[in-house]
């Protein structure tokens, strides 16, 4: 049995912490040239109410967009924060079911569904290997102000002991 400890927990999360950082600077960029264009076309438009009901929907898309953004910031700050100081939290969890979906341009994302912390976007690998009804260590970020943030991060049981040093 391999032991778990939090400097390997804390080099598995630097790695994927830049793609995190990399994804929201492309959908807050994505929603302030939404927000941009919008706002001027609208403000351009005159009396065309249709269209105006186009740009008003685009912009309440912008704004969900904007919202996933937001969420997705706060997790990114916690594992930051998480990294910085050493204040992740490792609990025990069961694996309820797994599950991935594909997108049209073939990309598949893998999901993993825990009893305790609801639904974790997990790698490929890990995956495969988590079953239902295997418990496994499941990495929890801390925030600033208290928020708390499954990361994605999972290991076995059976194939790690985890060791806080």
């Amino acid at each position: 049995m391999t032991q778990l400890t939090n400097e390997m927990i804390i080099q598995s999360l630097n790695k994927s912490s830049p793609f995190m950082g990399i994804e929201l600077i492309l959908f807050g960029g994505m929603l302030i040239i939404f927000g941009i264009v919008y706002f001027f076309k609208l403000k351009k438009e005159q009396n065309s109410g249709r269209k105006k009901g186009i740009i008003i929907g685009v912009v309440l898309i912008a704004f969900l967009i904007g919202i996933l953004v937001f969420k997705g910031s706060l997790k990114y700050s916690a594992i930051q924060y998480s990294i910085e100081n050493n204040c992740f939290e490792v609990v025990t969890d069961t694996v309820a079911r797994t599950n991935s979906t594909t997108d049209d341009d073939g990309d598949t994302t893998y999901y993993v569904y825990l009893t305790n912390n609801g639904k974790v976007t997990v790698s490929r690998n890990t995956y495969y290997d988590c079953s239902t009804g295997k418990s496994v260590y499941v990495v929890i970020a801390k925030g600033r102000f208290g928020g708390k943030y499954p990361t994605g991060q999972l290991y076995s049981t059976s194939r790690y002991q985890y060791v806080n040093k």
